[in-house]
């Protein structure tokens, strides 16, 4: 669960990072948000059964909402929900699953891997290096070579619903 956790966060720090957020607000917000997902995963996390409970475990954005545990996060790191919106896409899914996180920025747009644990290539980025940009293997690599198969789960604030 910890390098899922911290592949999301990760992903979401760098987006925050390209918009020139603070090296000290971000590393702020992403020490809360990874005690909030730790805190919200540790009973809904199953690595037997990888697809149980993936609906739980999405972070949604949307443009008439903000997931709560990104939210809380970053208020209380200090950047208004006003700020975020304009930081962050206005269409972005973020699914961490044991063994597997993966995103997708628009309604259609493609599903793309940040972390798989049976890929080598992982991301080496993490919240305490706020020089690096965001790494190109997230959006270019990944949505070349990745459509997953498996069923996804995509919580739209009203109850899941299966992504194709």
């Amino acid at each position: 669960m910890i390098e899922e956790i911290t592949s999301a966060v990760n992903f979401i720090s760098n987006l925050l990072r390209t918009r020139e957020v603070p090296a000290d607000i971000l590393e702020d917000f992403c020490t809360e948000l990874d005690s909030r997902l730790n805190e919200r995963y540790e009973k809904h996390w199953f690595p037997e059964h990888p697809c149980r409970g993936n609906g739980f475990r999405c972070m949604r954005i949307n443009i008439l909402n903000m997931d709560p545990i990104i939210l809380q996060s970053a208020i209380a790191a200090g950047i208004p929900r006003n700020r975020l919106q304009k930081l962050l896409p206005s269409e972005l899914t973020i699914w961490v699953d044991p063994f597997e996180v993966s995103y997708r920025i628009g309604e259609d747009g493609s599903i793309c891997t940040l972390f798989d644990s049976e890929s080598s290539s992982r991301s080496s980025s993490t919240c305490s290096s706020p020089t690096s940009d965001i790494d190109n293997h997230y959006i270019i690599q990944d949505c070349k070579t990745q459509m997953r198969s498996r069923k996804r789960v995509d919580y739209n604030f009203n109850g899941p619903i299966e992504v194709k």
